[in-house]
C-alpha cells in the first residue's frame, strides 16, 4: 500500500483503523492494538502490545496478543476489511460461542480467511512453535490447528492491499 493502512479514510468517515475499533468496543472484553513496535497510535487511548517478533506480521501479533489474554479468548481483527460490518462479525462471534474448536475463523468459497477469527489460548503452544519455526502465515496455521470455519460474505471479506483497490471500488 505504501503507507499506513491504519490511517486510510474508511468510506462511511473516519480511518480503517476506528472502524475496527468500533466493530471491536462491546464485543471484547478488553481492546488491545497489536501494532507491530506497540507505539503507533498512542492518540487511541488503547494499550498497544508489541510483536512478539519483529518481521513476524500477523503471526507476531498473534502470539503476542495469546501471550497477554491472561487466558481468554482472541478476537483477531484486521485493520483492512473496510466491509466487515458488525452482523457478519456478530456471525463469527456466535459461532465461538457454539464451541466445537479452539479456532473459530472466517471462511469464503470454501476458502479459510484467519482474520478475523478468535483463537482460544489453546492455540497458543501451535502459535509460538509456527513463530519460532519462521512459518509466518496466519493460513498454514489455522489449518493446522483444530477449527470451525465460519462462511461470511464475499464483501465482508474483501481487503484493501494496494492503491488499486481504493480507486477502482472492488476492494
Amino acid at each position: 500500500m505504501g503507507r499506513d493502512k491504519a490511517l486510510l479514510p474508511h468510506p462511511a468517515g473516519g480511518t480503517l483503523l476506528a472502524h475496527a475499533v468500533a466493530l471491536a468496543l462491546g464485543r471484547a472484553a478488553r481492546v488491545v492494538l497489536l501494532s507491530g513496535d506497540g507505539r503507533r497510535y498512542p492518540e487511541l487511548g488503547l494499550p498497544e502490545l508489541a510483536d512478539a517478533a519483529a518481521g513476524a506480521g500477523p503471526l507476531g501479533g498473534l502470539v503476542a496478543g495469546l501471550r497477554a489474554a491472561a487466558g481468554a479468548p482472541l478476537l483477531l481483527l484486521p485493520v483492512d476489511l473496510p466491509y466487515l460490518d458488525p452482523a457478519a462479525l456478530e456471525a463469527l462471534i456466535a459461532a465461538h460461542a457454539r464451541g466445537g474448536a479452539p479456532l473459530t475463523v472466517a471462511s469464503e468459497a470454501g476458502r479459510l480467511s484467519p482474520l478475523p477469527s478468535i483463537w482460544e489460548p489453546a492455540c497458543r503452544a501451535a502459535a509460538e512453535a509456527a513463530l519460532a519455526a519462521g512459518r509466518l502465515a496466519l493460513h498454514g496455521l489455522a489449518a493446522e490447528v483444530p477449527h470451525q470455519a465460519v462462511a461470511l460474505p464475499t464483501v465482508a471479506l474483501r481487503n484493501w492491499n494496494a492503491p488499486a483497490d481504493l480507486r477502482d471500488g472492488t476492494a
